[in-house]
């Protein structure tokens, strides 16, 4: 009897190790966005995706020869942003106004994508994701929202 039990727990211990470590590595941080670099575009936010596992915004970029680019920037998952603060509607309202996105690149050089952490609406507020940098010196984003005022 006792040998089934351990042979039980001794299958849910591996499964809970490997599923922990795939979680873990799912939100690398410097994995996937490279921190080391901030660029900045000017658009026109045309897409809020409140979505699990992660929130994205969308902006639409046109060029000096009149070429439009949707860049995608993700966030943190909805729940967190809402616990910390901001709302679903803090977005959407923004939707068609011109916005100047500071973010960090993806790693694999792909343009038009990265990671959103300064939204500066320009006829509206600047919403800012990096918190205090306490990331744990991984250069993970701090888990913190300022909305600042018009």
């Amino acid at each position: 009897m006792i040998k089934k039990y351990l042979g039980v727990i001794a299958i849910l211990s591996f499964n809970f190790f490997a599923i922990h470590n795939v979680a873990l590595a799912h939100h690398s941080f410097a994995a996937i966005w490279d921190e080391t670099r901030e660029l900045e575009i000017t658009g026109e936010l045309s897409v809020v995706r409140w979505v699990n596992p992660h929130s994205f915004f969308m902006v639409s970029v046109t060029d000096a020869s009149g070429n439009e680019e949707t860049y995608r920037f993700e966030n943190f998952p909805p729940a967190m942003l809402s616990s910390l603060g901001l709302s679903r509607k803090t977005m959407t309202d923004q939707i068609g106004n011109q916005v100047r996105v500071l973010y960090n690149p993806a790693r694999d050089g792909t343009r038009t994508i990265g990671y959103g952490r300064v939204f500066d609406f320009l006829d509206g507020p600047t919403i800012v994701f990096t918190g205090d940098g306490s990331g744990g010196g991984s250069g993970e984003p701090s888990l913190g929202v300022g909305v600042l005022p018009e």
